[in-house]
């Protein structure tokens, strides 16, 4: 299963519990709509006992983000000019292709032989960016020359019951993400 998420710096809303004579954060944001964020692509499969290994396999393969580091461009009372910073991508079909490309296909020719050699049927939502790609260029000539065995399949219309990342693993994951204290998009990432 293949899907994005957007994460975000901090929460709109958030309750912290406080002992007695505990100091309160400072948490400043001009406004809500400026809390940075980032997409994530995070690709997962089924665990399974892998018997020529004799272990199991969680079924992670990546978390990716769709962001860059670019150097700031201004320096600010927070860093200087030219520090790298991550900044967002705009996720249209190019960069989610290059994406597939750079990120999930290494990341399956890297599994222990056993797991590389199967099928790999990559499930993908409905999204305009997905679907506008099917006539990828460069991806099957990559599949090939890897001699893996990668096939593409666009989730059924309105039936969200098939994504097991929105339904488990984005909950969790943002769970623990929230967990951990974070002041900066470099420390999110």
């Amino acid at each position: 299963h293949i899907d994005e998420k957007w994460f975000h710096l901090k929460k709109v809303k958030q309750s912290i519990y406080l002992a007695l004579g505990e100091d309160r954060l400072y948490r400043h944001t001009q406004h809500k709509s400026h809390i940075p964020k980032i997409m994530f692509l995070t690709v997962v499969a089924h665990s399974r006992w892998v018997p020529v290994l004799n272990q199991w396999w969680d079924g992670k393969i990546g978390i990716w983000p769709f962001a860059k580091l670019r150097p700031a461009a201004r320096s600010s009372r927070n860093r200087p000019r030219g520090t790298l910073e991550w900044k967002p991508l705009n996720v249209m079909g190019e960069v989610y292709e290059r994406w597939l490309m750079e990120k999930l296909i290494p990341a399956i020719a890297a599994l222990p032989a056993p797991l590389r050699n199967q099928v790999w049927k990559v499930q993908e939502d409905n999204a305009p960016g997905h679907t506008a790609i099917r006539n990828r260029s460069g991806l099957p000539d990559l599949i090939e020359r890897l001699h893996l065995c990668v096939e593409f399949y666009a989730q059924p219309p309105n039936s969200p019951d098939f994504n097991i990342d929105d339904l488990g693993f984005f909950n969790s994951l943002q769970t623990a993400y929230y967990k951990l204290p974070r002041h900066s998009v470099n420390m999110m990432v």
